[in-house]
């Protein structure tokens, strides 16, 4: 297996050609008509004679031949030699996140998701060999990324959520801790390894929640939840496709829509299954989450192939040198042929 470990150079080099030859036929045009108006064409060229085009143009080809093996070099060419089986031990993790209406309220900063977010996206940095996957809802539940190792596209899964993201509004804590049940069950082997961090405001009517809890806690997973928001009441803001502010959601009869965070029911799931509550609020940290999750058994998750790939950037390196010191070598005219043709002009 051959490939290049800088792609954007490789590419360079690989349009180079092009770019000189276009560079090389406008130096031409342009040399002329410098010589054009320096004087007549005529003498110029007898005082010119111990130039050789041919040496000129073979130090300009010279040249150009070095650039380009000196940027494939730049590109670092890597052959693949062997592969190696690199094993992994860690835990599966889900992360619900709760994309509601309810989750723009700004008592925490900036609001609630992005907060939630943010802090999402740090606990993923601490991962080392766990699998993470993205689970949004808000009327309903569904998995936005599957458990992965790729920690790089669960953040990207995760950016592109937002409030609306779900056209069914409520807050479906039932569907979001079933999803995961359901995808633990499709990809885990493992009962003493699995956890899901449920991040909402906790507004939930259903009753069918604890019962689930329950059912967590029989196939061996912890429920870690986060509680976004302030116990104070806040209202919540809306904004226009333009992302301005116009005002605060109301219900039918025109009240305001007061938004106040469910502790209770959260702390009950976290208990029920073993795992912990923590509020979120501008102080929140998925930090002592992580530290908790680590305290659960790991299991193997699986093997990752490397190729093992040795450089070979000495050979286009060495040869791009060559091709500079042959140019410097080369001379641009012919020794000794000069002081004969003046000699001759000045006869005539």
């Amino acid at each position: 297996m051959f490939r290049f470990e800088n792609q954007l150079i490789f590419y360079a080099a690989l349009v180079f050609p092009f770019f000189y030859a276009v560079i090389w036929v406008i130096n031409s045009r342009r040399r002329k008509k410098l010589l054009a108006k320096f004087g007549n064409l005529t003498l110029i060229r007898k005082m010119m004679e111990n130039v050789s085009p041919l040496l000129r143009r073979t130090k300009g080809i010279f040249v150009g031949f070095a650039v380009f093996f000196l940027l494939i070099a730049m590109a670092r060419p890597q052959k693949g030699t062997g592969i190696e089986e690199i094993k992994r031990k860690g835990h599966d993790i889900f992360v619900a996140l709760d994309v509601s209406e309810s989750m723009n309220a700004q008592d925490v900063t900036p609001n609630r998701l992005e907060k939630a977010k943010y802090e999402i996206k740090k606990f993923i940095d601490k991962l080392q060999g766990d699998r993470i996957g993205i689970i949004a809802f808000a009327g309903v539940s569904f998995v936005q990324c599957p458990l992965t190792l790729d920690y790089g596209a669960a953040k990207l899964f995760l950016d592109v959520l937002e409030i609306g993201s779900i056209s069914e509004t409520g807050t479906d804590i039932s569907g979001a801790i079933e999803a995961s049940l359901e995808a633990f069950a499709r990809d885990s082997t493992s009962n003493s390894h699995k956890a899901l961090v449920l991040v909402t405001d906790g507004e939930t009517h259903d009753l069918e929640t604890l019962d689930l809890a329950k059912q967590s806690k029989s196939e061996g997973l912890k429920i870690f939840t986060v509680g976004m928001g302030s116990g104070n009441g806040v209202p919540i803001p809306t904004f226009d496709g333009r992302g301005n502010n116009t005002g605060y959601k109301k219900d039918r009869q025109g009240n305001v829509v007061i938004t106040k965070l469910d502790e209770m029911t959260l702390q009950e799931i976290a208990n029920i299954t073993g795992g912990e509550y923590f509020r979120g609020q501008n102080n929140l940290s998925f930090e002592e989450i992580y530290k908790q999750i680590q305290k659960l058994d790991a299991v193997e998750l699986g093997t990752r192939k490397y190729s093992n790939f040795e450089e070979r950037y000495q050979i286009p390196l060495i040869l791009g040198l060559l091709f500079l010191v042959l140019e410097a070598l080369i001379p641009a005219a012919i020794a000794g042929k000069r002081g004969k043709k003046l000699g001759k002009l000045y006869e005539e």
